[in-house]
Protein backbone atom coordinates (compact mmCIF):
# COMPACT_ATOMS: atom_id res chain seq x y z
CA UNK A 1 0.00 0.00 0.00
CA UNK A 2 2.70 2.73 1.45
CA UNK A 3 5.62 0.90 -0.08
CA UNK A 4 4.09 0.54 -3.66
CA UNK A 5 3.10 4.41 -3.50
CA UNK A 6 6.45 5.21 -2.61
CA UNK A 7 8.37 2.99 -5.09
CA UNK A 8 6.25 4.43 -8.06
CA UNK A 9 7.31 7.72 -6.55
CA UNK A 10 11.02 7.53 -6.22
CA UNK A 11 10.89 6.15 -9.62
CA UNK A 12 9.63 9.53 -10.97
CA UNK A 13 11.94 11.26 -8.80
CA UNK A 14 14.59 9.41 -10.34
CA UNK A 15 13.71 10.24 -13.50
CA UNK A 16 13.14 14.28 -13.31
CA UNK A 17 16.32 14.45 -11.64
CA UNK A 18 17.61 12.80 -14.28
CA UNK A 19 15.77 14.81 -16.19
CA UNK A 20 17.11 17.93 -14.73
CA UNK A 21 20.83 17.13 -14.76
CA UNK A 22 20.81 16.27 -18.39
CA UNK A 23 19.19 19.41 -19.24
CA UNK A 24 21.82 21.42 -16.90
CA UNK A 25 25.03 19.85 -18.28
CA UNK A 26 23.80 20.39 -22.18
CA UNK A 27 23.14 23.73 -21.54
CA UNK A 28 26.53 24.61 -19.70
CA UNK A 29 27.72 23.09 -23.00
CA UNK A 30 25.84 25.15 -24.74
CA UNK A 31 26.93 28.49 -22.55
CA UNK A 32 30.55 27.45 -23.24
CA UNK A 33 30.52 26.35 -26.35
CA UNK A 34 28.47 29.66 -27.99
CA UNK A 35 28.97 32.26 -25.07
CA UNK A 36 32.68 32.38 -24.33
CA UNK A 37 32.96 35.69 -22.81
CA UNK A 38 30.15 34.80 -20.31
CA UNK A 39 31.61 31.49 -19.76
CA UNK A 40 34.88 32.59 -19.10
CA UNK A 41 34.08 35.85 -16.71
CA UNK A 42 35.51 37.85 -19.62
CA UNK A 43 34.46 41.19 -19.25
CA UNK A 44 37.38 43.10 -20.78
CA UNK A 45 37.63 40.99 -24.58
CA UNK A 46 41.28 41.95 -24.60
CA UNK A 47 42.10 40.13 -21.63
CA UNK A 48 41.85 36.65 -21.61
CA UNK A 49 41.58 35.22 -17.80
CA UNK A 50 40.90 31.88 -18.76
CA UNK A 51 42.49 30.08 -21.57
CA UNK A 52 41.34 26.61 -22.47
CA UNK A 53 41.19 23.42 -24.93
CA UNK A 54 38.38 23.84 -27.26
CA UNK A 55 35.52 21.64 -27.14
CA UNK A 56 35.03 18.09 -28.33
CA UNK A 57 30.86 17.07 -28.44
CA UNK A 58 32.01 12.93 -28.34
CA UNK A 59 34.33 13.45 -25.54
CA UNK A 60 31.59 15.66 -23.51
CA UNK A 61 28.88 13.25 -24.36
CA UNK A 62 31.02 10.45 -22.60
CA UNK A 63 31.22 12.39 -19.58
CA UNK A 64 27.22 12.87 -19.89
CA UNK A 65 26.87 9.28 -19.53
CA UNK A 66 29.28 9.04 -16.85
CA UNK A 67 28.14 12.08 -14.58
CA UNK A 68 24.08 11.58 -14.94
CA UNK A 69 24.20 8.19 -13.06
CA UNK A 70 26.59 9.08 -11.19
CA UNK A 71 24.56 12.08 -9.55
CA UNK A 72 21.88 9.81 -9.29
CA UNK A 73 23.23 7.48 -7.35
CA UNK A 74 24.51 9.96 -4.89
CA UNK A 75 21.37 11.00 -4.29
CA UNK A 76 20.23 7.83 -3.67
CA UNK A 77 22.70 6.95 -1.32
CA UNK A 78 22.45 10.69 0.30
CA UNK A 79 18.64 9.27 1.02
CA UNK A 80 16.98 11.28 -1.52
CA UNK A 81 14.76 8.40 -2.68
CA UNK A 82 13.95 7.20 0.48
CA UNK A 83 10.22 8.33 1.33
CA UNK A 84 10.11 11.66 -1.08
CA UNK A 85 6.86 12.95 0.78
CA UNK A 86 8.28 13.22 3.94
CA UNK A 87 11.34 15.74 3.45
CA UNK A 88 11.36 19.44 4.11
CA UNK A 89 12.93 21.53 1.65
CA UNK A 90 16.28 22.27 3.79
CA UNK A 91 16.68 18.46 4.25
CA UNK A 92 16.59 17.79 0.63
CA UNK A 93 18.75 20.80 -0.12
CA UNK A 94 21.28 19.22 2.48
CA UNK A 95 21.12 15.60 0.72
CA UNK A 96 21.83 17.63 -2.64
CA UNK A 97 24.41 19.21 -1.28
CA UNK A 98 25.95 16.45 -0.11
CA UNK A 99 25.16 14.32 -3.50
CA UNK A 100 27.12 16.96 -5.10
CA UNK A 101 30.28 16.94 -2.87
CA UNK A 102 30.54 12.68 -3.66
CA UNK A 103 29.83 13.57 -7.36
CA UNK A 104 32.48 15.63 -7.43
CA UNK A 105 34.50 13.27 -5.63
CA UNK A 106 33.98 10.43 -7.65
CA UNK A 107 34.41 12.22 -10.78
CA UNK A 108 37.23 13.69 -9.99
CA UNK A 109 38.87 10.53 -9.21
CA UNK A 110 37.64 9.00 -13.02
CA UNK A 111 39.39 12.07 -14.49
CA UNK A 112 42.82 11.41 -12.60
CA UNK A 113 42.74 7.85 -13.59
CA UNK A 114 41.48 7.55 -16.97
CA UNK A 115 43.62 10.46 -17.46
CA UNK A 116 40.84 12.68 -19.00
CA UNK A 117 42.69 16.01 -19.64
CA UNK A 118 40.26 17.85 -21.99
CA UNK A 119 37.60 18.05 -18.85
CA UNK A 120 37.32 21.68 -18.36
CA UNK A 121 37.55 22.54 -14.76
CA UNK A 122 35.36 25.71 -15.48
CA UNK A 123 32.87 23.92 -17.07
CA UNK A 124 32.69 21.03 -14.66
CA UNK A 125 31.99 23.77 -11.70
CA UNK A 126 29.56 25.86 -13.50
CA UNK A 127 27.60 22.49 -14.18
CA UNK A 128 27.68 21.65 -10.73
CA UNK A 129 26.63 24.97 -9.43
CA UNK A 130 23.62 25.24 -11.57
CA UNK A 131 22.98 21.25 -11.41
CA UNK A 132 22.07 21.87 -7.49
CA UNK A 133 20.23 25.22 -8.04
CA UNK A 134 18.24 23.92 -10.20
CA UNK A 135 17.75 19.84 -8.33
CA UNK A 136 16.24 22.77 -5.15
CA UNK A 137 14.00 24.35 -7.27
CA UNK A 138 12.34 21.10 -8.47
CA UNK A 139 12.20 19.99 -5.18
CA UNK A 140 10.88 22.92 -4.02
CA UNK A 141 8.65 22.93 -6.42
CA UNK A 142 7.12 19.02 -6.07
CA UNK A 143 7.34 19.91 -2.33
CA UNK A 144 4.97 22.45 -2.43
CA UNK A 145 2.59 20.79 -5.10
CA UNK A 146 2.43 17.49 -2.67
CA UNK A 147 1.47 19.46 0.24
CA UNK A 148 -0.71 21.50 -1.48
CA UNK A 149 -2.69 18.39 -2.86
CA UNK A 150 -2.70 17.35 0.40
CA UNK A 151 -3.77 20.16 2.26
CA UNK A 152 -6.49 20.38 -0.17
CA UNK A 153 -7.55 16.25 0.38
CA UNK A 154 -6.51 15.45 -3.52
CA UNK A 155 -5.81 12.00 -4.17
CA UNK A 156 -6.02 11.25 -0.32
CA UNK A 157 -7.34 7.84 -0.13
CA UNK A 158 -9.98 6.98 2.57
CA UNK A 159 -9.58 4.10 4.98
CA UNK A 160 -11.90 2.07 7.20
CA UNK A 161 -10.39 0.29 10.21
CA UNK A 162 -12.11 -2.74 10.69
CA UNK A 163 -10.68 -4.21 13.95
CA UNK A 164 -10.10 -4.59 17.87
CA UNK A 165 -7.16 -4.47 20.13
CA UNK A 166 -3.55 -2.81 20.80
CA UNK A 167 -2.97 -3.83 17.00
CA UNK A 168 -5.90 -1.26 14.87
CA UNK A 169 -5.11 1.27 17.50
CA UNK A 170 -1.58 1.14 16.39
CA UNK A 171 -2.50 1.24 12.76
CA UNK A 172 -4.57 4.00 12.98
CA UNK A 173 -1.81 5.98 15.22
CA UNK A 174 0.70 5.49 12.49
CA UNK A 175 -1.52 6.74 9.61
CA UNK A 176 -2.46 9.54 12.32
CA UNK A 177 1.14 10.41 12.99
CA UNK A 178 2.41 10.25 9.46
CA UNK A 179 -0.92 13.03 7.09
CA UNK A 180 2.11 13.44 4.49
CA UNK A 181 1.22 9.19 3.43
CA UNK A 182 -1.62 10.26 1.65
CA UNK A 183 -4.22 8.19 3.64
CA UNK A 184 -7.42 9.01 5.80
CA UNK A 185 -9.13 7.31 8.22
CA UNK A 186 -12.60 8.10 8.09
CA UNK A 187 -14.15 5.45 10.39
CA UNK A 188 -13.24 2.67 12.67
CA UNK A 189 -14.97 -0.14 12.65
CA UNK A 190 -15.10 -1.94 16.45
CA UNK A 191 -16.38 -5.78 15.70
CA UNK A 192 -15.57 -6.59 19.13
CA UNK A 193 -16.33 -3.06 20.89
CA UNK A 194 -13.06 -3.41 22.92
CA UNK A 195 -11.10 -1.10 20.74
CA UNK A 196 -8.50 0.73 23.06
CA UNK A 197 -7.83 4.32 23.05
CA UNK A 198 -6.10 5.70 20.45
CA UNK A 199 -4.07 8.90 19.99
CA UNK A 200 -6.09 9.98 16.68
CA UNK A 201 -9.08 10.10 17.67
CA UNK A 202 -12.03 9.08 15.10
CA UNK A 203 -15.70 7.30 16.04
CA UNK A 204 -15.90 4.24 16.13
CA UNK A 205 -18.94 2.24 15.35
CA UNK A 206 -19.78 -1.62 16.30
CA UNK A 207 -21.40 -3.78 13.00
CA UNK A 208 -23.74 -6.67 13.16
CA UNK A 209 -23.72 -8.07 9.43
CA UNK A 210 -22.67 -7.12 6.17
CA UNK A 211 -25.85 -4.95 5.50
CA UNK A 212 -23.89 -2.66 8.35
CA UNK A 213 -20.72 -2.84 6.40
CA UNK A 214 -22.17 -2.31 3.03
CA UNK A 215 -23.95 1.17 4.60
CA UNK A 216 -20.97 2.80 6.26
CA UNK A 217 -19.18 1.72 2.35
CA UNK A 218 -21.97 3.93 0.64
CA UNK A 219 -22.03 6.74 3.17
CA UNK A 220 -18.40 7.52 4.00
CA UNK A 221 -17.08 7.02 0.18
CA UNK A 222 -14.55 4.49 1.24
CA UNK A 223 -11.31 3.32 -0.79
CA UNK A 224 -9.95 0.92 0.69
CA UNK A 225 -10.77 -1.67 4.12
CA UNK A 226 -7.85 -2.67 6.54
CA UNK A 227 -9.31 -6.14 8.90
CA UNK A 228 -7.01 -5.99 11.64
CA UNK A 229 -7.96 -9.12 13.78
CA UNK A 230 -6.85 -11.73 15.66
CA UNK A 231 -5.85 -15.36 13.58
CA UNK A 232 -8.37 -16.94 15.40
CA UNK A 233 -11.13 -14.64 14.71
CA UNK A 234 -10.42 -14.84 11.09
CA UNK A 235 -13.63 -16.04 10.40
CA UNK A 236 -14.94 -13.16 11.76
CA UNK A 237 -13.40 -10.92 8.68
CA UNK A 238 -14.94 -12.88 5.77
CA UNK A 239 -18.54 -11.92 5.49
CA UNK A 240 -17.19 -8.54 5.18
CA UNK A 241 -14.46 -9.50 2.69
CA UNK A 242 -17.37 -10.71 0.37
CA UNK A 243 -18.96 -7.15 0.80
CA UNK A 244 -15.53 -5.79 0.31
CA UNK A 245 -15.16 -7.24 -3.08
CA UNK A 246 -18.88 -7.22 -4.06
CA UNK A 247 -18.19 -3.43 -3.91
CA UNK A 248 -15.41 -3.04 -5.56
CA UNK A 249 -13.24 -1.41 -2.55
CA UNK A 250 -9.69 -2.85 -2.46
CA UNK A 251 -9.63 -4.78 1.64
CA UNK A 252 -6.28 -5.80 3.29
CA UNK A 253 -5.85 -7.92 6.23
CA UNK A 254 -3.56 -7.87 8.75
CA UNK A 255 -2.47 -11.15 9.51
CA UNK A 256 0.15 -13.49 7.37
CA UNK A 257 -2.38 -16.42 6.55
CA UNK A 258 -5.58 -16.24 4.93
CA UNK A 259 -6.97 -18.50 2.61
CA UNK A 260 -9.77 -16.83 0.18
CA UNK A 261 -9.84 -16.76 -3.78
CA UNK A 262 -9.19 -13.38 -5.39
CA UNK A 263 -8.38 -11.79 -8.59
CA UNK A 264 -4.86 -10.70 -6.72
CA UNK A 265 -3.17 -10.42 -3.80
CA UNK A 266 0.11 -9.30 -2.18
CA UNK A 267 1.91 -8.73 0.98
CA UNK A 268 2.30 -5.31 2.40
CA UNK A 269 2.70 -3.87 5.48
CA UNK A 270 2.75 -0.27 7.55
CA UNK A 271 5.46 0.12 10.29
CA UNK A 272 5.84 -3.72 9.91
CA UNK A 273 2.63 -4.86 10.89
CA UNK A 274 1.80 -7.46 8.21
CA UNK A 275 -1.43 -7.02 5.66
CA UNK A 276 -2.44 -9.26 2.85
CA UNK A 277 -3.85 -6.88 0.46
CA UNK A 278 -6.91 -7.89 -1.66
CA UNK A 279 -6.62 -5.75 -5.18
CA UNK A 280 -8.53 -6.01 -8.53
CA UNK A 281 -6.51 -6.49 -12.04
CA UNK A 282 -6.34 -2.79 -12.37
CA UNK A 283 -5.03 -1.20 -9.35
CA UNK A 284 -1.10 -1.37 -10.22
CA UNK A 285 0.52 1.69 -9.18
CA UNK A 286 2.82 2.82 -12.06
CA UNK A 287 0.23 1.85 -15.18
CA UNK A 288 -2.32 3.52 -13.41
CA UNK A 289 0.32 6.58 -12.74
CA UNK A 290 1.09 6.41 -16.60
CA UNK A 291 -3.14 6.51 -16.84
CA UNK A 292 -3.45 9.38 -15.11
CA UNK A 293 -0.23 11.60 -16.55
CA UNK A 294 -1.59 10.82 -19.71
CA UNK A 295 -5.05 11.98 -18.89
CA UNK A 296 -4.02 15.13 -18.21
CA UNK A 297 -1.47 15.50 -21.02
CA UNK A 298 -3.89 14.98 -23.25
CA UNK A 299 -6.87 17.12 -21.69
CA UNK A 300 -4.72 19.49 -21.56
CA UNK A 301 -3.56 19.94 -24.79
CA UNK A 302 -6.71 19.19 -26.02
CA UNK A 303 -8.08 22.07 -24.22
CA UNK A 304 -5.68 24.41 -26.19
CA UNK A 305 -6.32 22.83 -29.38
CA UNK A 306 -10.15 22.90 -29.58
CA UNK A 307 -10.50 26.35 -27.94
CA UNK A 308 -11.54 27.37 -30.85
CA UNK A 309 -14.22 24.86 -31.05
CA UNK A 310 -15.46 26.10 -27.50
CA UNK A 311 -15.70 29.39 -28.67
CA UNK A 312 -17.62 28.64 -31.83
CA UNK A 313 -19.94 26.27 -29.99
CA UNK A 314 -20.73 28.61 -27.29
CA UNK A 315 -22.06 31.12 -30.27
CA UNK A 316 -23.92 28.71 -31.89
CA UNK A 317 -25.73 27.67 -28.37
CA UNK A 318 -26.26 31.34 -27.68
CA UNK A 319 -27.78 32.20 -31.06
CA UNK A 320 -30.42 29.31 -31.22
CA UNK A 321 -31.58 29.01 -27.71
CA UNK A 322 -31.91 31.15 -24.99
CA UNK A 323 -30.34 29.94 -21.89
CA UNK A 324 -26.99 28.86 -20.65
CA UNK A 325 -24.05 27.41 -22.61
CA UNK A 326 -22.98 24.68 -20.40
CA UNK A 327 -24.95 22.26 -18.56
CA UNK A 328 -23.91 20.83 -15.38
CA UNK A 329 -25.05 18.23 -13.25
CA UNK A 330 -23.89 16.48 -10.29
CA UNK A 331 -22.80 12.69 -10.98
CA UNK A 332 -21.03 9.94 -9.27
CA UNK A 333 -17.48 9.24 -9.33
CA UNK A 334 -14.58 7.07 -7.84
CA UNK A 335 -16.18 4.94 -4.76
CA UNK A 336 -19.37 7.02 -4.53
CA UNK A 337 -17.85 10.54 -4.78
CA UNK A 338 -20.27 13.20 -5.83
CA UNK A 339 -18.74 15.84 -8.54
CA UNK A 340 -20.15 18.82 -11.16
CA UNK A 341 -19.84 17.21 -14.80
CA UNK A 342 -19.83 19.98 -17.58
CA UNK A 343 -20.97 19.60 -21.02
CA UNK A 344 -22.39 21.86 -24.02
CA UNK A 345 -25.83 22.45 -23.46
CA UNK A 346 -27.87 20.62 -26.06
CA UNK A 347 -31.69 20.67 -24.63
CA UNK A 348 -33.87 23.80 -24.26
CA UNK A 349 -33.56 25.09 -20.80
CA UNK A 350 -35.69 23.24 -17.95
CA UNK A 351 -35.44 20.04 -19.86
CA UNK A 352 -34.69 18.46 -16.54
CA UNK A 353 -37.75 19.45 -15.28
CA UNK A 354 -39.80 17.36 -17.95
CA UNK A 355 -38.20 14.36 -17.15
CA UNK A 356 -40.90 12.75 -15.37
CA UNK A 357 -43.67 13.84 -18.15
CA UNK A 358 -41.27 11.93 -20.49
CA UNK A 359 -40.59 8.68 -18.40
CA UNK A 360 -43.53 6.72 -20.38
CA UNK A 361 -41.41 7.10 -23.93
CA UNK A 362 -37.74 5.65 -21.65
CA UNK A 363 -35.90 3.02 -24.42
CA UNK A 364 -34.16 1.09 -21.82
CA UNK A 365 -35.09 -0.85 -19.21
CA UNK A 366 -32.85 -0.16 -15.62
CA UNK A 367 -32.68 3.07 -13.23
CA UNK A 368 -31.33 4.68 -16.47
CA UNK A 369 -33.59 7.32 -19.56
CA UNK A 370 -32.41 7.42 -23.17
CA UNK A 371 -34.78 7.82 -25.98
CA UNK A 372 -33.56 8.38 -29.42
CA UNK A 373 -36.27 11.37 -30.72
CA UNK A 374 -35.90 13.37 -27.03
CA UNK A 375 -38.28 16.14 -27.90
CA UNK A 376 -35.90 18.35 -25.55
CA UNK A 377 -32.75 18.59 -27.62
CA UNK A 378 -32.69 21.35 -29.56
CA UNK A 379 -31.72 22.19 -33.31
CA UNK A 380 -28.09 22.60 -32.68
CA UNK A 381 -27.90 19.78 -29.72
CA UNK A 382 -28.73 17.75 -32.48
CA UNK A 383 -25.69 18.38 -34.55
CA UNK A 384 -23.10 18.57 -31.14
CA UNK A 385 -24.68 15.42 -29.98
CA UNK A 386 -23.99 13.83 -33.52
CA UNK A 387 -20.36 14.58 -33.39
CA UNK A 388 -20.22 14.19 -29.80
CA UNK A 389 -18.93 17.86 -29.05
CA UNK A 390 -21.50 18.55 -26.68
CA UNK A 391 -18.78 15.82 -24.48
CA UNK A 392 -15.93 18.48 -24.89
CA UNK A 393 -15.77 20.44 -21.98
CA UNK A 394 -15.99 16.68 -19.90
CA UNK A 395 -12.02 17.55 -21.00
CA UNK A 396 -11.70 19.57 -17.57
CA UNK A 397 -12.79 17.23 -15.50
CA UNK A 398 -10.49 14.67 -16.76
CA UNK A 399 -7.74 17.68 -16.35
CA UNK A 400 -9.14 18.03 -13.00
CA UNK A 401 -9.06 14.14 -11.78
CA UNK A 402 -12.63 13.86 -11.29
CA UNK A 403 -12.55 12.09 -14.62
CA UNK A 404 -10.46 9.71 -16.81
CA UNK A 405 -10.60 9.58 -20.81
CA UNK A 406 -11.46 6.41 -20.66
CA UNK A 407 -13.62 4.61 -17.99
CA UNK A 408 -17.74 3.37 -17.40
CA UNK A 409 -20.00 6.78 -17.85
CA UNK A 410 -20.31 8.43 -14.82
CA UNK A 411 -24.03 7.76 -13.65
CA UNK A 412 -26.55 9.78 -12.01
CA UNK A 413 -26.89 9.99 -8.01
CA UNK A 414 -30.59 8.54 -8.51
CA UNK A 415 -29.37 5.82 -10.87
CA UNK A 416 -26.58 4.76 -8.29
CA UNK A 417 -28.98 4.10 -5.54
CA UNK A 418 -31.17 1.76 -7.62
CA UNK A 419 -27.82 -0.21 -8.11
CA UNK A 420 -27.63 -3.86 -7.67
CA UNK A 421 -25.48 -4.92 -5.21
CA UNK A 422 -23.07 -6.69 -8.69
CA UNK A 423 -23.46 -3.63 -10.34
CA UNK A 424 -21.92 -0.69 -8.17
CA UNK A 425 -18.11 -2.50 -8.54
CA UNK A 426 -18.74 -0.29 -11.54
CA UNK A 427 -17.87 3.08 -9.29
CA UNK A 428 -14.21 1.45 -8.37
CA UNK A 429 -12.66 3.20 -11.29
CA UNK A 430 -12.68 7.08 -12.02
CA UNK A 431 -15.72 7.27 -14.39
CA UNK A 432 -14.61 8.51 -17.90
CA UNK A 433 -15.97 10.40 -21.07
CA UNK A 434 -15.72 7.28 -23.55
CA UNK A 435 -15.89 3.63 -22.29
CA UNK A 436 -16.47 -0.70 -23.86
CA UNK A 437 -20.19 0.54 -24.06
CA UNK A 438 -19.71 3.54 -25.72
CA UNK A 439 -17.40 1.27 -28.62
CA UNK A 440 -19.08 -1.51 -29.04
CA UNK A 441 -22.78 -0.80 -28.21
CA UNK A 442 -23.24 2.54 -28.10
CA UNK A 443 -26.59 3.75 -29.06
CA UNK A 444 -28.08 0.40 -27.77
CA UNK A 445 -30.67 0.61 -25.16
CA UNK A 446 -29.88 -2.84 -23.05
CA UNK A 447 -28.86 -1.74 -19.79
CA UNK A 448 -28.14 -5.30 -18.36
CA UNK A 449 -25.32 -5.40 -21.36
CA UNK A 450 -24.50 -1.67 -20.43
CA UNK A 451 -23.52 -2.75 -16.82
CA UNK A 452 -21.38 -6.10 -18.07
CA UNK A 453 -19.49 -4.32 -20.65
CA UNK A 454 -18.08 -1.76 -17.60
CA UNK A 455 -17.69 -4.85 -15.07
CA UNK A 456 -15.87 -6.39 -18.38
CA UNK A 457 -13.93 -3.22 -18.44
CA UNK A 458 -12.93 -2.46 -14.52
CA UNK A 459 -11.93 -6.45 -14.33
CA UNK A 460 -9.45 -6.52 -17.70
CA UNK A 461 -8.38 -3.03 -17.48
CA UNK A 462 -4.94 -2.60 -19.28
CA UNK A 463 -3.01 0.54 -20.84
CA UNK A 464 -3.54 -1.10 -24.12
CA UNK A 465 -6.77 -1.58 -23.38
CA UNK A 466 -7.25 2.31 -22.81
CA UNK A 467 -5.39 2.78 -26.13
CA UNK A 468 -7.92 0.32 -28.27
CA UNK A 469 -10.88 2.05 -26.42
CA UNK A 470 -9.99 5.46 -27.82
CA UNK A 471 -9.02 5.01 -31.34
CA UNK A 472 -12.10 2.88 -31.81
CA UNK A 473 -13.58 5.76 -30.02
CA UNK A 474 -12.13 8.21 -32.77
CA UNK A 475 -13.36 5.94 -35.35
CA UNK A 476 -17.10 5.83 -33.67
CA UNK A 477 -17.27 9.94 -33.61
CA UNK A 478 -15.79 10.41 -37.35
CA UNK A 479 -18.74 8.34 -38.72
CA UNK A 480 -21.60 9.03 -35.99
CA UNK A 481 -22.28 5.78 -34.95
CA UNK A 482 -25.00 5.34 -32.59
CA UNK A 483 -24.76 8.74 -31.14
CA UNK A 484 -28.08 10.45 -30.50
Amino acid sequence: MINERNLVLNRVMVGFDAVIISLVFFATFILRQYFPLIYKLNLVPSVHVFREPSLSVSDYLVVYFMIVPIWCVALSFCGMYGSPNFKSFWKAAWMILKSAFWTVLIFGVLVFLFKMKFVSRLFFAIFVVMAMAALMAEKFAILAFVRRNLEGGFNNRRLLIFGSGKRAAHIVDEIAAHPDWGYEVVKIVDYAACMPECKYKKECEVVTGGEDMRRILHELQVDEVIFVVPRKKLDVVEPYLFVCDEEGVDSAISGDLFSIRSTHFRHTDIDGVPLLTLERNFDIEWQLFIKRAIDIMVSGVGILVVFPLFVLTAILIKLTSPGRIFFTQKRVGLHGRIFTMYKFRSMHEGAEKELKKLMYLNEVEGPIFKIKDDPRITRAGRFLRRFSIDELPQLFNVFIGRMSLVGPRPALPGEVEQYASWQRRRLSVRPGITCLWQVYHRGEGDFKKWMQSDLEYVDHWSLLLDSKILMKTLMAVVFCRGAY
